[in-house]
């Protein structure tokens, strides 16, 4: 606005503007970031709410979660200026780490909502403890922490100081100073005695929930009254390739791998005897017909295994029944070699160790099988299970109780096929992404990429035959059959759908029957390449039209409107209830 005089005649310098924003949406997160902690290891849940701010009911979804997040009994549709609460639920297998994802809240019309989520996963402080009875005499250490080139900061971080049998006798957590920019460790370290105690270091990474050996210049051993370092040189702390792998063992049977490397698995009767053992404690492994047990203070061969000839292996998993409780750590180098990661596999039942440094999800840890893989094949731990599952259309997946693959947990594989094959399980660094690939598209791929969409139709009822087809650009990019409960043992028909694909364009569905089109959707997603949609627990749900709209006569869009005549615009219609491509 300009030229508007005042009342005492002035006119106006400059125009006045004003700037307007309208949220069109009618439904809405009650808050635009959501800060969540858990914990490794364990199932974790938060709930965020929704509202409807219109005067009319309305459908949704929520879309962009990833497969390691589930919203729990979702009702899908909420009232008038109703208020709503979402239950979400965050897998025991994610691992440690922070993770900024966001998720959408859509409605029918396809107006979404942004939700930032802000996750961290903490991992389990070790219980390192100095005794009392330890604490006589003492020691000081002043370190600074590197892992590889960079200097550790994170005051969460903890150092631990032991001797050869195991015990701590000291530590200290990281202390950064921000005024000086100094990452120092001070730590008092102690004794029951004055004896030059040979001792070694310990990171407990909290990012990572990691524990490393950290390798100093010299060796130190426990000195009465003696200082290691000083702040102007401090004695240097330096993580590299070296990791702990801590085994918990409970009275009973107990499945075990290893994934590090120590030159000790090549002598294994000597390492067993590093630890305390009770009388009838056994260690088998079926591959190599393996069996030892524990009698009169030693480990003896129960078949014609020669003890000193047993090796330790990475690909292998283990079976160790104990009488008590024991906890057991190993260290050793990553496998980062490719062929320290290969497993080889047979007809029949596979002893197989677990070679990553993180949980990963079975179907990105079996990548490699992948491609051997037969319906019915079998990956179990020693209390889940999954089974490869290959529907008509090609559609696979690994389908069970089992779906995380953990570090230190034996496995066993049972492979259909004749024959031998190999496959290597894929190598991450603690705290890096991975790929979650939790079904695996067509053998055949006509596209550089895929998208992955596990739906269940909405609005229309699936019958035996049916077929989802989703279009891009007039173009069928994808189709898959219904699958029913009696095959899948879910509640509703599931469509598992690969398509294809180079770039992001908009998607739409058809339902087909007997080659007519029975139901339709417009524009109900976008197609990112590798990208994965909806799970066998949660499917994505694509609404449709009902058929009674499309069957009229004449020319009609797939949102359900009726045409004045023949199209000029590529694309898919329904002309007479049969679909009708224009290019």
């Amino acid at each position: 606005m300009f030229d508007i005089p005042d009342k005492n005649g002035n006119y106006m310098a400059s125009p006045a503007t004003e700037s307007f924003y309208v949220n069109r949406n009618p439904l809405q997160w009650k808050e635009r970031t959501h800060t969540h902690t858990g914990y490794h290891g364990w199932d974790s849940y938060f709930s965020v709410n929704i509202i409807n701010t219109s005067g009319a009911d309305h459908t949704y979804t929520i879309e962009g979660l990833p497969r390691w997040m589930t919203v729990e009994e979702c009702k899908y549709i909420i009232e008038a200026q109703e208020t709503q609460q979402l239950n979400f639920h965050i897998s025991s297998g994610l691992n440690a780490g922070a993770y900024d994802e966001i998720i959408y809240l859509t409605d029918e019309n396809g107006l979404s909502e942004p939700l930032k989520l802000e996750m961290t996963v903490q991992g389990t402080e070790p219980d390192w403890y100095v005794t009392p009875d330890r604490k006589r005499y003492s020691m000081n250490v002043i370190g600074q922490v590197s892992i590889g080139d960079a200097i550790v900061t994170d005051s969460r971080d903890l150092v631990g100081a032991f001797d050869a049998d195991g015990h701590c006798m000291g530590k200290a957590n990281v202390s950064y100073d921000s005024k000086t920019g100094l990452s120092m460790v001070y730590m008092t370290i102690y004794s029951d005695d004055n004896k030059p105690t040979p001792l070694h270091f310990l990171l407990w990474h909290y990012e990572t929930d990691k524990t490393m050996l950290l390798q100093t210049p010299k060796s130190i051993s426990f000195g009465d009254q003696t200082v290691e370092g000083s702040v102007k040189n401090p004695l240097k702390m330096i993580a590299s390739n070296l990791y702990i792998q801590h085994l918990r063992l409970n009275p009973g049977w107990n499945w075990i791998s290893f994934n590090v490397y120590n030159e000790s698995f090549e002598h294994v009767d000597s390492l067993l005897m590093l630890f305390d053992w009770k009388e009838g404690d056994i260690v088998t492994e079926d591959s190599q017909d393996l069996s030892l047990t524990f009698k009169n203070g030693q480990w003896m061969s129960n078949t014609k295994t020669d003890i000193s000839k047993v090796r330790l292996s990475n690909a292998l998993s283990y079976r160790v029944k104990t009488q008590d409780y024991y906890e057991i750590d190993f260290y050793g180098t990553s496998l980062k070699d490719p062929d320290d990661r290969l497993i080889h596999v047979k007809q029949g039942w596979n002893s197989i160790g677990y070679t990553p440094l993180v949980d990963l999800p079975v179907a990105t840890a079996l990548g490699e099988y992948w491609s051997f893989a037969k319906d019915g094949d079998i990956i179990k731990s020693q209390d889940e299970f999954a089974q490869f599952y290959e529907g008509s259309d090609g559609a696979t997946a690994w389908m069970g109780s089992l779906k995380y693959m953990k570090p230190g947990e034996g496995y066993m594989l049972y492979r259909q096929k004749a024959g031998e094959v190999t496959f290597r399980y894929p190598y991450y660094e603690p705290g890096a992404t991975f790929i979650d690939v939790g079904a695996a598209p067509r053998r055949s791929i006509d596209h550089r990429t895929t998208m992955t969409v596990v739906a269940e139709a909405v609005g229309v009822d699936i019958q035996e035959g049916d077929r989802l087809v989703a279009y891009a650009n007039g173009e069928a990019v994808g189709e898959a059959s219904a699958l029913f409960a009696e095959e899948m043992q879910n509640a509703e028909p599931l469509f598992f759908l690969s398509v294809n694909g180079e770039m992001e364009v908009p998607l739409s569905f058809t339902i087909e029957r007997e080659g007519e089109i029975i139901a339709s959707t417009g524009e109900d997603m976008n197609y990112k390449p590798d990208a994965i949609s909806g799970s066998l627990r949660l499917p994505t749900k694509i609404d449709f039209t009902k058929a009674e709209q499309l069957s009229n006569e004449g020319w009609w869009s797939l949102q359900g409107f009726k045409l004045n005549g023949r199209p000029v615009h590529p694309g898919v219609y329904i002309f007479n209830g049969k679909k009708q491509i224009i290019k």
